[in-house]
C-alpha cells in the first residue's frame, strides 16, 4: 500500500500524477492473477478440497489486495484533484 504523505507542492504533484498509474497496473495484474486461479478451480477435481481451499485463500487475498488498492488510487485522485485546484488558485492571482 501506498502511504499519501504530503510534502512540497511540486514534490507532492508528481506522485500524485504517477502513482494512480502505477497502482492501476498493479490492480490489472491483480486481475489475471485472478483470472488464472479461477480457470485452475474450474480445472480441478472437486474432491481436491485441499486445493481448492488454498486457491480460494489467494482469491480472497488478491480482492483485499484490490480493495486497498483502489482506496490508494481513489486518495490520490483526490489528491491530484485538490492540487490542480489550488494551483488554478494561484494562477488566479
Amino acid at each position: 500500500m501506498v502511504r499519501i504523505v504530503p510534502t512540497s507542492g511540486g514534490a507532492e504533484r508528481r506522485v500524485a500524477e504517477k502513482e494512480p498509474t502505477s497502482v492501476e497496473r498493479r490492480m490489472a495484474k491483480i486481475v489475471a492473477l485472478k483470472r488464472e486461479i479461477r480457470t485452475k478451480m474450474a480445472t480441478r477435481d472437486e474432491s481436491d478440497y485441499e486445493a481448492i481451499t488454498t486457491m480460494t485463500r489467494e482469491l480472497r487475498a488478491l480482492a483485499e489486495q484490490n480493495a486497498s488498492l483502489d482506496d490508494t488510487r481513489l486518495k490520490l485522485n483526490d489528491l491530484l484533484a485538490d492540487l490542480r485546484n489550488r494551483l488554478r488558485g494561484k494562477l488566479a492571482w
